[in-house]
């Protein structure tokens, strides 16, 4: 992806919406933040908000600006 040109009207389409990310182990929410990789491409479409669950149950909110992140996702563990 990253030498595909996104078009600057999704882009700025994008940017006035957020994205909310919940993980339900089927009893309760489970630890959803993105890996850095995905927090990557969020960015470059355009996303600057971001909803995630904690384990505790509650929603975070973090702007994609400031978001870094130590996780690596099943994806990127399986296919690198």
């Amino acid at each position: 992806m990253d030498s595909v040109k996104i078009p600057e009207n999704i882009v700025r389409m994008m940017g006035k919406m957020y994205i909310v990310v919940i993980r339900w182990n089927g009893q309760e929410f489970k630890f959803s933040k993105p890996c850095n990789h995905c927090i990557k491409y969020l960015r470059k479409i355009g996303i600057k908000k971001i909803y995630y669950s904690l384990d505790d149950g509650s929603m975070k909110y973090e702007k994609l600006k400031y978001m870094e992140s130590d996780h690596v996702c099943i994806a990127r563990k399986v296919f690198g």
